[in-house]
């Protein structure tokens, strides 16, 4: 690991990984100051699987993105 370039991206991976729940935990805290925001998670849900369940997409990227909105917006009301 002497190599200048290999320790930068090394510091660069661990900045990342350490800061990976602060978007999410950020998100989360905004979302609940925002009167009637269960609301809103519910019509995100209800969008994203019916796109799912009427295959409204084109790449199995946009299917796999369906599918993450639905279990991230169930996470966090579960939550």
């Amino acid at each position: 690991m002497s190599d200048p370039h290999t320790l930068q991206e090394s510091q660069n991976l661990s900045m990342f990984l350490a800061t990976q729940n602060k978007v999410r935990d950020t998100l989360k805290r905004t979302l609940q100051d925002i009167p009637g925001f269960e609301e809103m998670l519910c019509d995100v849900i209800n969008l994203a699987v019916y796109m799912f369940e009427n295959k409204m997409y084109l790449l199995p990227s946009e299917k796999h993105m369906l599918v993450k909105v639905y279990l991230s917006a169930v996470h966090k009301m579960c939550i």
